[in-house]
C-alpha cells in the first residue's frame, strides 16, 4: 500500500494505529479467519474500517460488526 500511496502512514502493529488520535479509518486486508476479530478492535476503537472481501466467514458476526457502531452511539 505504500509504494502506491506514498503519502499515508502504514503500519504493523493494529494497537499502535488505534492509539492514534489522528487516524480516523482503518483499511484491513487481513486473512479471512482474522477479519471478524480485527475489525471488531477497530470498531471498538471508535475508528471507522474498510474491510476487503470477505467481510467475514460466519454471517453472525457480520450482524455482530454492523451493530457495533449502533451499540457505541446509543449509549
Amino acid at each position: 500500500m505504500k509504494a502506491l500511496y506514498p503519502s499515508i502512514d502504514t503500519g504493523m502493529a493494529l494497537n499502535d494505529v488505534l492509539s492514534r488520535d489522528d487516524v480516523r479509518g482503518v483499511v484491513m486486508p487481513p486473512p479471512p479467519k482474522r477479519i471478524s476479530t480485527l475489525a471488531r478492535e477497530v470498531l471498538l476503537a471508535g475508528k471507522h474500517v474498510y474491510v476487503e472481501k470477505p467481510l467475514v466467514l460466519q454471517e453472525t458476526e457480520a450482524y455482530e460488526l454492523i451493530n457495533l457502531p449502533r451499540k457505541r452511539v446509543s449509549r
